[in-house]
């Protein structure tokens, strides 16, 4: 009998060998996290033939929810009621229990309707929330973090900010949201991936580098960790050293994600050569897009990861006792 070995897996760990939808149709920035999906067992046969480019029915996600909760908290579902929706099943009204999913009105959960970026990010924030077994809080003070902020729909507004200084959204590359716009298949797991902890499944019968916390199968080619301290701004690296490989290239590109940093530059990349070590540390800065490279050998990884802006209780005390007239401003203002 095969034996199997759960792994709990921190959303910033690149997992290296999962072949498991290497030949899936998607997006090549989402293919990482569609094969750390499937190595957690968050899709059934049926999503084996997706196109997860393809926009995300609120039907498709019922099923990849449910799978999620089960893999990272463990627990059995409750119990649902098949006759809760006129047009769903049992499944959709477990969701409603565990309060991570809601009908649209009218007995009706409209499975066949398509989930946009907003509704998405407020299913994700409830998710996590049911998982973590806490109740979800939200801000009171908005930032605006992205350019179309305030095209976002009045309710969904609150959580997208929250996304946003947990950095499980970021928005596109020209600095918008397009909250009305349908999320993608390949979004919404790579949302999952990101807010989530998940038992990354492995099967000792085959042979595959097995990661745990800082541990990987020496010799079996290029492979390595990358945690973030957030505290202590700081991003570690960590790789093996492959027999035969004595130069290691890490290289690291930086991107400024604020709009209000103006138009100033990326930092400049910077390239580091090791030979020897297999470690490195450097300091990472709030609301920054990192990608790094190794080389080794021919060899090559990659990854990308956002650092999220700081947001601290005081920040919402001090927004909240800002002057409401040029003459309570005046009595403020110093030198």
């Amino acid at each position: 009998m095969k034996k199997r070995i759960a792994l709990w897996m921190i959303t910033l760990f690149l997992f290296i060998g999962n072949e498991g939808f290497a030949s899936a149709v998607c997006s090549e920035w989402a293919a990482d996290s569609i094969a750390v999906a499937e190595g957690c067992g968050l899709f059934t046969q049926g999503e084996t033939g997706w196109d997860f480019r393809e926009p995300m029915t609120r039907g498709e996600i019922v099923r990849l929810l449910l799978n999620t909760y089960k893999n990272a908290t463990d627990k059995p579902l409750p119990k649902g009621d098949a006759a809760f929706y006129r047009d769903a099943g049992e499944e959709a009204s477990i969701l409603a229990v565990l309060g991570i999913m809601n009908g649209v009105g009218g007995g009706q959960f409209a499975p066949d309707s398509l989930i946009t970026r907003e509704q998405v990010t407020k299913i994700i924030l409830t998710l996590q929330a049911a998982v973590k077994g806490e109740e979800l809080t939200l801000p009171h003070v908005y930032y605006n973090p992205m350019k179309d902020f305030m095209q976002v729909s009045d309710w969904a507004k609150p959580y997208v900010e929250q996304a946003y200084n947990t950095a499980i959204v970021t928005g596109y590359e020209d600095g918008n949201f397009y909250g009305q716009k349908s999320v993608s298949k390949e979004e919404a797991v790579a949302l999952i991936v990101r807010s989530v902890s998940l038992r990354h499944i492995v099967d000792t019968d085959q042979e595959k580098p097995v990661f745990e916390a800082e541990e990987w199968e020496r010799g079996t080619g290029l492979c390595w960790n990358v945690k973030s301290s957030y505290e202590a701004g700081e991003i570690t690296v960590k790789w093996n050293e492959v027999s035969g490989i004595h130069e290691y290239i890490l290289t690291v590109d930086e991107q400024r994600n604020s709009r209000y940093e103006g138009d100033m530059p990326p930092n400049e990349t910077k390239s580091y050569t090791f030979a020897g070590r297999g470690s490195h540390t450097f300091y990472a800065y709030p609301n920054r897009t990192y990608r790094i490279t190794m080389s080794a050998g021919g060899q090559r990884l990659e990854q990308k990861f956002y650092i999220p802006k700081l947001h601290l209780p005081t920040m919402d005390e001090i927004a909240s006792c800002l002057p409401q007239s040029k003459e309570e401003a005046d009595v403020l203002m110093r030198t």
